[in-house]
């Protein structure tokens, strides 16, 4: 089995169990990150491309009148329950093949960490973006106040054989991919390291991150443009 069928093994079987079978909040962060795009897109209309939609429910949050969601995902699973979910969705590997057409939003939400090279594809999502689009990408704060005390602890998880993450980021390492691909970010959302269920300590983090981003957030989503168009 190539190392591409492999990953393709992991995601179909992901997609098969379902995000919100995960545990630790992973489905109601994203739709927090979701949410944070729908709050910060700056289009009125026009076409959405959502690289990695998985099964397409976050997708489907951000349509409404005036924008029209297209969904793909390297998961054949994946993309089939988009499908049923009434999703204009496709199967593409966005790391060896090129994604067609010309969209006003691009959305690439927790996938650059997953690829092996994030700095070529998120490069080459520019051919996707319109000469006045806005791209919206998430990447996780591995480096929260939480996995530091686990290092600490001598307990934490990453370096473990089967850990779905190719690449790690923190704030800083974030940044540095967005500039080395030639984007300027225009605006940084913050996801709270509690799950969002925890109301109180949601609300607690949020004010902690004002503080110290990189010790209490979980995840970042960014508004970014291409440098050229500035």
């Amino acid at each position: 089995m190539t190392e591409r069928q492999k990953r393709l093994q992991y995601y179909n079987q992901y997609w098969e169990q379902g995000i919100t079978e995960y545990g630790d909040g992973t489905g109601d962060r994203q739709r927090v990150r979701y949410w944070l795009v729908a709050q910060a897109m700056t289009k009125t209309g026009g076409d959405i491309l959502d690289v990695g939609c998985g099964d397409g429910q976050g997708s489907l949050s951000l349509q409404s009148p005036g924008f029209v969601v297209t969904g793909t995902d390297l998961s054949e699973v994946g993309v089939a329950k988009a499908r049923r979910k009434r999703l204009k969705a496709f199967v593409k590997d966005v790391e060896t093949e090129e994604i067609p057409g010309v969209y006003d939003v691009v959305i690439c939400m927790e996938v650059l960490e997953h690829v092996q090279f994030p700095l070529a594809v998120l490069t080459k999502l520019k051919d996707n973006l319109a000469a006045d689009g806005e791209m919206f990408i998430s990447l996780p704060n591995e480096f929260h106040l939480l996995r530091r005390l686990q290092i600490l602890l001598g307990r934490q998880d990453f370096s473990r054989y089967d850990f779905p993450h190719l690449r790690f980021f923190d704030r800083q390492e974030a940044h540095r991919l967005i500039s080395d691909a030639g984007y300027r970010v225009e605006q940084e959302l913050r996801v709270p390291l509690p799950p969002p269920r925890m109301q109180f300590l949601t609300k607690v983090f949020k004010w902690l991150s004002s503080l110290s981003p990189e010790l209490f957030t979980i995840g970042f989503v960014f508004r970014i443009i291409p440098e050229e168009r500035i």
